[in-house]
Formats: C-alpha cells, structure tokens, sequence
C-alpha cells in the first residue's frame, strides 16, 4: 500500500522535511517512490510546497497520506478543509506499583479500608454484651478457684 508522509532531512536542531511517496512496509527514511514536495518548518514563515497534481494522482490511485500530511495539505489548499484530522499525541501511562496511592483514589482507597477493617473487627471481637458475661464468668470461676485453694 503506498502513502504519502513527510522524510526528515536536514541537520541536528534544524529539521526540515521531503513529501514523498512510499511503500508503507519501508522504513520512514528508507526508500521512496517518488518526492512529491518539501516542508520546513524551521524558516518563519513555515515553507510548504507539494506538486498538487502529484499529490491528488497519488490519492487517485488509493495512496493513503499520514494525519501530519492530510492536515498540511488542507491547510495550504491542496485538498478540502473538511478533511483535516484531530492529531492527539497522548503520553502513555506508567503502570504504577500497588504501595503508591493515586489522590483521585486516596478517599475510596481510605473508605473501603475502614469497612474492611471493620467487618474484620465485628468477626474476631465479640459485642459488649458476649465481652461482660465472658468477664463475668471469669470472675466466677476464679472466685471458685480461690475458694478451692482456701479450703
């Protein structure tokens, strides 16, 4: 399949870019059918020149230009403005160890634990009332146990 994208060329910090034509199995820097045009956006103004019939043959004939190229052509004219695509650069996420608590969850994170934690309390510790009888026999039975030993 063949697109249309944009080959840096130029020096370090001074970049500047051909429009070709290429296979889009080879490298990015690789080899190219054709150089359609060339951009620099270095030079104030930014310099864009395409050979326009080049261009809409190339598309004509089912070659598939990159998000950077479609907008660059819709901006200088070469093809309709309604055309122009949305380029989002996201940064992608870091997985993040299980210790580090993200602020958006810190309160659910805080509120989930104190449920926990208080489900696991009402398991192992008995209710006021069980904790006085247990106490309560206690008492009996070291009072018993005391009597025994005086006797």
């Amino acid at each position: 399949m063949l697109v249309i994208r944009l080959c840096r060329t130029g020096k370090k910090n001074s970049p500047s870019y051909r429009l070709v034509a290429a296979d889009s199995r080879r490298a990015v820097k690789g080899k190219f059918i054709e150089v359609i045009g060339f951009y620099n956006p270095i030079v104030k103004p930014k310099i864009f020149s395409a050979n326009k019939e080049k261009v809409l043959e190339y598309i004509k004939n089912g070659a598939k230009p990159s998000a950077t190229v479609l907008n660059l052509l819709c901006d200088h004219g070469v093809l309709p403005k309604n055309q122009k695509v949305k380029i989002v650069h996201a940064k992608k996420k870091e997985v993040k160890p299980e210790d580090t608590v993200d602020p958006k969850n810190d309160q659910k994170e805080i509120e989930t634990k104190v449920a926990e934690e208080t489900v696991k309390s009402e398991e192992i510790e008995p209710t006021n009332s069980e904790t006085e009888e247990n106490v309560a026999e206690d008492a009996n039975t070291k009072e018993e146990i005391v009597e025994d030993n005086i006797k």
